[in-house]
C-alpha cells in the first residue's frame, strides 16, 4: 500500500530500476558463470595436451631408459616457459621423480591419483601446503610395458584470481548500468509524464463557474492525448449539463411565478374582502385550485423528465408489440371524441420498459387530441423492417408550423396553437417523449404542414 502511494514518475523508475536489475543481475551470473568454466576448462585442457604429447613423444622410444633421458631433456626445456606447471614421473615401483620447478618432492602427498589406462584423467588435489591444483595422469608405456605414470600439474591460483578479478568487474558495470539505466528511466519518465502534469495544471485551472475552457491538447495521439481528450469531451458534458440546469431552473421560475401570482392574488382577494359574494369566492378558490393542480403537473413532469437520466429509468425486455399498441389505443379512446383507428401490426417484439413505452405514446395521442376537434381522425400504425419498428401518431389536426417544428421537443416550448387550446399543458410532454425514447435507444421525429395535421415517428430496436 505504501508503494502505491508513491508519486507514478517515481514508480516508473523504480520498477524499471528493478526490471534492468534483475535482467542485468541474470545475465552477469550467467556470464560469469561461462567464463569461469571456460577458464577452468582452459587450464584443465593445457595440462591434458602437455600430458598427451608428452605420452606420444615416449610411445616411440625403444626403452625405459630412453624414456626417462627424453623426460630430462622434455622438461629442462619446458623450465622457464610454465613456471607454475609442476611435472611428475611416477615410476612403476613407485620411485617418484620431480622434474621440474617448484623441486621440492614432498609438495604433494605420497598417494597422487591414478591414470586410467589408455586415457588421460584429470582431477583436482590440495598439496601440503594448502594450495589447489589440478592435475594430469598418463600412462607411460614402451613396447607393451608400462614404465610409469606422468603426472602434470597446475595451480588453480591464478585462475581463481582471474575469475574473481572477472566478478568484481562484472559488479562495478552492472552497477554503473543500473545507474545509467535509473537515470534514463528517470528522463523517460519525465518526459513521458510532463504532458499529464500539464492536464493536470490546465485541469485545476478549469474553475468551477467557468467551465468553458478545454484542455486543446495538442501532442501524438497516444494514451495521453486519448486521456485528455476523454478529459474535454466529459468538461463538455459537465458544462452542458450545468448550463441546462441554470436554464431549467430559469425556466422552472419562470413556469411558476405565474401560478403563484395568480394564486396569491386570488387568496389575497378573498382575504381581504370577507364580504365578498360566495360566488365570486368560490370562483377565485377554484382558480387557485386549477393553477395548484397545474403546479403539481408541472413538478410531476419535470421529475419524470429528471429520472429519464437515471441508469435504472428504463428496464427494458423484450415486448410484444401488437398488445401494446392495441391497450394503448384502447386507453386513448377514453380521451376525446375522435375518430379512432389502428391500422394492421406487426408480429414482433421491441425491446422496452413497457410501462413508459405506453406513458410516451400516450402523450403522443394526448398531444394529437389537443390539436383536433371532435370527429377528426387519430390513427395509430406500426411497420417492421430492417430490424427497427417504426411507430406512427398521425391525425389531421391544425399542424405545426415551420417556425415551429424545430423547436417541437424544447423544454417548455409551445406552440401558439398550444397557448389557445382550452387545455393548457406543462410544456414538457414532448420533451418527455423525446427523453423517454432516446432512453429506448430509439428516435422521435414529427413532420407537418400547418393545416394539414402532423405525424409523430417513433423508431425502436426490434427483438428478433
Amino acid at each position: 500500500m505504501r508503494f502505491i502511494k508513491v508519486p507514478i514518475k517515481w514508480r516508473l523508475v523504480i520498477s524499471i530500476m528493478a526490471l534492468v536489475g534483475v535482467v542485468i543481475a541474470a545475465s552477469s551470473f550467467l556470464s560469469n558463470r561461462l567464463w569461469s568454466d571456460f577458464a577452468r576448462d582452459q587450464l584443465d585442457g593445457a595440462i591434458a595436451e602437455e600430458a598427451r604429447e608428452f605420452s606420444i613423444a615416449t610411445s616411440t622410444l625403444p626403452g625405459r631408459d630412453e624414456v626417462l633421458r627424453f623426460a630430462g631433456e622434455y622438461f629442462l626445456s619446458h623450465r622457464f616457459e610454465e613456471e607454475e606447471r609442476v611435472f611428475l614421473f611416477q615410476l612403476t615401483e613407485g620411485t617418484a621423480l620431480t622434474l621440474h620447478v617448484p623441486s621440492d618432492t614432498d609438495l604433494f602427498p605420497p598417494e597422487l591419483p591414478p591414470a586410467t589406462p589408455g586415457a588421460i584423467s584429470i582431477s583436482g588435489l590440495r598439496s601440503l601446503d594448502g594450495e589447489m591444483y589440478r592435475i594430469a595422469a598418463v600412462s607411460i608405456v614402451v613396447d607393451g610395458e608400462e614404465v610409469g605414470t606422468l603426472h602434470v600439474a597446475e595451480p588453480t591460483a591464478p585462475v581463481e584470481a582471474l575469475i574473481d578479478q572477472r566478478v568484481r568487474e562484472t559488479i562495478v558495470i552492472a552497477l554503473a548500468g543500473l545507474a545509467l539505466a535509473g537515470l534514463g528511466a528517470y528522463v523517460i519518465a519525465s518526459v513521458s509524464m510532463a504532458p499529464i502534469s500539464g492536464i493536470t495544471r490546465a485541469a485545476r485551472s478549469i474553475g468551477e463557474k467557468d467551465l468553458s475552457r478545454r484542455l486543446d491538447y495538442r501532442g501524438a495521439s497516444d494514451e495521453v492525448g486519448e486521456l485528455a481528450s476523454a478529459f474535454d469531451d466529459m468538461i463538455a458534458r459537465l458544462d452542458h449539463a450545468f448550463r441546462e440546469q441554470r436554464q431549467l431552473l430559469a425556466d422552472l421560475s419562470h413556469q411558476l411565478r405565474t401560478p403563484i401570482t395568480v394564486i396569491r392574488g386570488h387568496l389575497d382577494l378573498v382575504r381581504r374582502h370577507p364580504d365578498l359574494p360566495r360566488r365570486d369566492s368560490l370562483e377565485s378558490i377554484e382558480t387557485a385550485i386549477d393553477e395548484a393542480d397545474r403546479m403539481n403537473r408541472l413538478v410531476g413532469d419535470l421529475l419524470l423528465l429528471a429520472r429519464t437520466g437515471s441508469i435504472d429509468f428504463v428496464r427494458p425486455s423484450s415486448v410484444a408489440l401488437r398488445p401494446l399498441l392495441q391497450e394503448v389505443m384502447l386507453k386513448a379512446e377514453g380521451l376525446a371524441q375522435r375518430s379512432w383507428s389502428l391500422s394492421d401490426l406487426p408480429e414482433c417484439n421491441v425491446v422496452a420498459d413497457r410501462d413508459q413505452l405506453m406513458g410516451a405514446l400516450l402523450n403522443l395521442l394526448q398531444n394529437a387530441v389537443d390539436h383536433t376537434q371532435a370527429g377528426q381522425s387519430v390513427s395509430l400504425e406500426a411497420a417492421h423492417q430492417s430490424g427497427w419498428v417504426t411507430i406512427r401518431v398521425r391525425d389531421d389536426g391544425e399542424g405545426i408550423s415551420a417556425d415551429d417544428l424545430p423547436r417541437i421537443f424544447e423544454r417548455f416550448y409551445r406552440t401558439s396553437a398550444s397557448s389557445n387550446s382550452t387545455r393548457p399543458g406543462t410544456g414538457l410532454g414532448l420533451t418527455i417523449v423525446d427523453a423517454v425514447i432516446r432512453a429506448h435507444g430509439g428516435t422521435v421525429e414529427v413532420e407537418s404542414i400547418q393545416g394539414e395535421g402532423a405525424v409523430f415517428v417513433v423508431r425502436l430496436p426490434a427483438f428478433l
